[in-house]
């Protein structure tokens, strides 16, 4: 939701740019020079762009890379970090502290990492939106960056965190973000592993599946957990015949608490996504 911990992040010398009181091709220099860094960037790699200040307020944002790229010039005044993933994304750290010079933009989707565990109706939000299956995180589609302010605005104490308090961006892309808490004695065995079943339509576990079974296994690689589809044990009606989309499937996740929410996380994340394209058929 990695490997890119243990490499040094680097931050850019934003001196050897032209500076922000120039010109506007100035601003189009430094967003070129930002832009040509970034794209050097591997998948579990991080560009630190700017120093985080200890009392800053920031938030962790996840979008698809090519429209993260596209926004650069007007992200660059707020962004402070970015990693690259291996699902096409970018994950952002930025600053939640609106600068004089933003200028207007927009997402086809956006997915807000949440700083703990909420349920839907501690959110706040006035924009559609779909909380995610692990509830560590909140996609909201077709938003502008001054209604993205707002909801930072009004949901503060749910989705902006310190410095001290992000979560380790080198998490496995789609994973459920860490919960700060206390030492823990080790029990004398591993917790025993528990299963989950997730019920979809026929058409969605298919897509969830993908061609040859590339996509559930890459999932399954990811999460580490054991995922089965279920057969449909049952004789279809003639409704179900003629309306196949209709059919309901299962898919059983077996694994620990971390194993099962990562999956679900991921399964969720890939559905939201295909979701949004225009010709889905889920």
């Amino acid at each position: 939701m990695g490997a890119f911990a243990d490499e040094p992040l680097h931050e850019l010398d934003l001196n050897s740019l032209p500076g922000p009181q120039e010109t506007e091709c100035s601003s189009a220099a430094k967003a070129t020079a930002l832009l040509a860094r970034i794209d050097t960037l591997g998948c579990h790699r991080s560009y630190t762009v700017r120093e985080m200040r200890p009392e800053g307020q920031y938030v962790v944002l996840e979008a698809d890379w090519y429209e993260f790229r596209s926004q650069l010039d007007r992200l660059a005044t707020s962004l402070v970090q970015v990693t690259k993933t291996a699902n096409g994304t970018a994950v952002l750290v930025w600053s939640a502290r609106p600068q004089e010079d933003e200028t207007p933009g927009s997402w086809r989707w956006l997915r807000i990492r949440l700083n703990r565990l909420v349920t839907p109706c501690e959110l706040n939000l006035s924009l559609p939106h779909r909380l995610s299956a692990d509830s560590r995180s909140v996609i909201l589609p077709q938003i502008t960056f001054t209604e993205l302010r707002r909801e930072v605005l009004l949901n503060g104490r749910l989705l902006t965190c310190r410095r001290s308090e992000l979560p380790p961006i080198s998490a496995p892309p789609g994973a459920p973000l860490p919960v700060a808490a206390g030492p823990r004695q080790a029990g004398p065995q591993a917790a025993l592993p528990q299963t989950q079943e997730l019920h979809l339509t026929k058409a969605a576990v298919t897509y969830l599946i993908g061609p040859v079974g590339e996509r559930i296994e890459a999932t399954r690689l990811q999460s580490q957990a054991t995922i089965k589809v279920l057969p449909i044990c049952k004789r279809l009606s003639a409704s179900e015949q003629s309306h196949p989309r209709s059919l309901q499937q299962t898919l059983a996740i077996t694994g620990d608490r971390l194993q099962i929410a990562t999956a679900m996380a991921l399964l969720e994340a890939q559905l939201s996504l295909h979701r949004l394209a225009p010709d889905h058929q889920l």
